[in-house]
């Protein structure tokens, strides 16, 4: 009878285990990606959050592009912030935002985005974000251009309660 007792018990937590959600999926999400390219003389990086704030009904998605040159010569950043955001009754698929910067030798460049939007007053229920970024450096001296890969990619899944 002890062994079916702790043999039921552990079986309960395991499957309660299975029913909730991922916490760290639910909400809010991240995601980081990073290359060395040109022979390791130029650092690229990506870091995307995306999330949902309950208090303020809020969806945001936040970008941050990176790039450390060692040289020689220079490169060209550019940087493609997309997202898409579902909720029960409606979506939006805002258009891309591109930029682009300059890092000379022996420098740093940073390129951020954001998107926000107010999900007040929207019908209740389940929503989900995606967030995608891309990250392309060219070296100026050859023309060269190599991309991070893969890119860095964050979704969410919410309530509107």
């Amino acid at each position: 009878m002890k062994r079916f007792f702790v043999f039921t018990l552990m079986a309960l937590f395991a499957a309660t285990y299975f029913l909730l959600p991922n916490p760290n999926a639910y909400g809010y999400d991240w995601d980081f990606e990073d290359e060395t390219l040109f022979d390791g003389t130029v650092y690229a990086s990506i870091y995307i959050t995306t999330d949902f704030d309950n208090t303020t009904e809020t969806a945001s998605a936040y970008f941050s592009f990176y790039v450390s040159n060692d040289g020689p010569g220079g490169v060209k950043m550019y940087s493609t912030a997309t997202m898409g955001l579902f909720w029960n009754g409606g979506s939006v698929t805002p258009p891309p935002k591109k930029d682009s910067d300059i890092v000379g030798a022996n420098r740093t460049g940073s390129i951020y985005e954001n998107f926000v939007f107010s999900l007040r007053n929207k019908r209740k229920g389940r929503g989900s974000m995606w967030a995608k970024g891309e990250l392309d450096v060219r070296h100026i001296p050859t023309n060269v251009k190599r991309s991070v890969d893969p890119p860095a990619l964050s979704e969410t899944v919410f309530e509107i309660l």
